[in-house]
């Protein structure tokens, strides 16, 4: 028995429609997840650098000054950037998207 022959399907013209792999959220978390990541290699530079220039050795656990810049470090970049992608987030969500005005 003889198939019949289907014309082959059209193809759309202009490159495919671009889909988000993830979501709005996931974004947000990502991008705070490389932040804390920069800031964890800032505080260990800092170390680094306090251990090649004297004052402190290397092992030695850090003195109050240094808890208190790595403290420093920490909180008030570290949360303080989270707290704006909290708040950007929720924007994002419950703000009204932006439509543009018709010019007649």
């Amino acid at each position: 028995m003889v198939q019949p022959v289907q014309p082959p399907k059209p193809k759309s013209k202009g490159p495919a429609p671009v889909v988000p792999a993830t979501s709005k959220f996931m974004e947000y978390v990502y991008v705070n997840l490389m932040f804390w990541g920069f800031l964890i290699l800032l505080c260990i530079a800092v170390y680094v650098d306090c251990a090649v220039s004297g004052v402190v050795k290397f092992g030695d656990a850090p003195d109050e000054v240094m808890n208190q810049v790595f403290k420093f470090i920490l909180l008030v970049f570290g949360l303080g950037f989270t707290a704006v992608s909290v708040f950007d987030a929720l924007y994002d969500k419950y703000a009204e998207p932006e439509t543009p005005e018709v010019v007649k």
